[in-house]
């Protein structure tokens, strides 16, 4: 079985144990319902990572763009609390992403998948919440 297709086995694994709706592209594309946050994961052959992602949602408006950037910042302080995650900012659509790329080896079960999942949907909802506060 190649590395892919034990990272296929595994996020249908775990999405099902856990009770999660889940779909994958042509691509490979994973998309996880996680506590009503789409996660976005792929693995990736050349480098052998696997990629996740989540789109927060567009912040650079006029009105916010400054406030959200130091409210982003003030939370995360040297990104301490994203817990290893990046914060990005699509140039292309102005919405906030977190993501991160870790070997697949980080992932040896489905449960450790499950574990990621959550402290990435976790962190999501915390940046949210202290962004609208």
């Amino acid at each position: 079985m190649s590395e892919r297709e034990q990272f296929d086995a595994m996020v249908e694994d775990f999405a099902r144990a856990v009770g999660r709706t889940f779909e994958r592209d042509e691509d490979g594309l994973w998309t996880i319902m996680a506590g009503g946050v789409p996660v976005h994961a792929v693995y990736e052959e050349k480098t052998g990572l696997v990629v996740t992602f989540v789109r927060i949602g567009e912040m650079m408006t006029e009105q916010y763009s400054e406030t959200w950037a130091r409210g982003l910042l003030e939370a995360h302080a040297f990104w301490g609390e994203s817990r290893g995650f990046t914060f990005a900012l699509d140039p292309e659509t102005g919405s906030l992403v977190v993501h991160d790329r870790r070997p697949l080896s980080y992932f040896p079960t489905a449960e450790h998948l499950a574990g990621y999942v959550n402290g990435l949907v976790d962190l999501v909802v915390e940046t949210v919440r202290q962004l609208t506060d």
